[in-house]
């Protein structure tokens, strides 16, 4: 599959999916031309649940715990009133969801490692760009996308707490990553409101 095609079937940007790539978290391959292809099998393991994403059964656990969670209060009958669920159609709902598990993924990945890294910063400055731009197509403000990554985020830092307790890391350290690059992401997603508004 082309970039182009594979950039509208998972609906991100050209230079997420280069990132991904890059970092080895899609297989790619060259064309004698220079041109990047995804295989098939490659792009439905990250659509699947992120197999080619997950490092470690224990990040998975912890991250369909709080997906899990985050379903349930949005079946629940509370949350659809939300002018930002409104606005939202099934296809812009997907988008989400599979940015939210890869923020998610980064921050499993960013809370096992010894030391900082500036591309999980990066990664999670370019979900932010992503959630922005998908905010801004379906003419969500400013406000009312802040509102949900709130809503979002509360879930995360809670599954962080409580989703890992019983294995050997540490949930404090799992939970400052959701943190941090929670931070990065909202920044980054608020910049991009700046520089094309809606």
């Amino acid at each position: 599959m082309s970039l182009g095609e594979v950039c509208r079937l998972l609906e991100v940007s050209e230079s997420t999916l280069r990132q991904w790539a890059d970092r080895g978290l899609i297989r790619v391959y060259r064309t004698p031309g220079g041109h990047r292809r995804f295989s098939t099998e490659a792009v439905n393991a990250v659509i699947g649940k992120g197999s080619e994403f997950a490092k470690s059964g224990k990040e998975t656990r912890w991250t369909d715990k709080a997906l899990q969670r985050v379903r349930r209060r949005l079946r629940s009958g509370n949350t659809p009133t939300e002018n930002w669920y409104q606005n939202m159609d099934e296809s812009s709902r997907s988008r989400m969801r599979l940015l939210g598990r890869r923020l998610l993924s980064i921050a499993a990945e960013h809370s096992s490692q010894h030391r900082q890294r500036a591309d999980f910063v990066e990664e999670a400055q370019l979900i932010g760009e992503e959630y922005g731009s998908e905010m801004i197509r379906c003419g969500i403000s400013l406000k009312d996308s802040l509102e949900a990554f709130v809503f979002f985020r509360s879930f995360l830092l809670e599954a962080a707490l409580v989703g890992i307790s019983g294995t050997s890391g540490e949930p404090a350290k799992l939970w400052r990553s959701v943190n941090l690059l929670g931070d990065q992401m909202l920044l980054s997603m608020a910049s991009y409101y700046d520089t094309k508004p809606l």
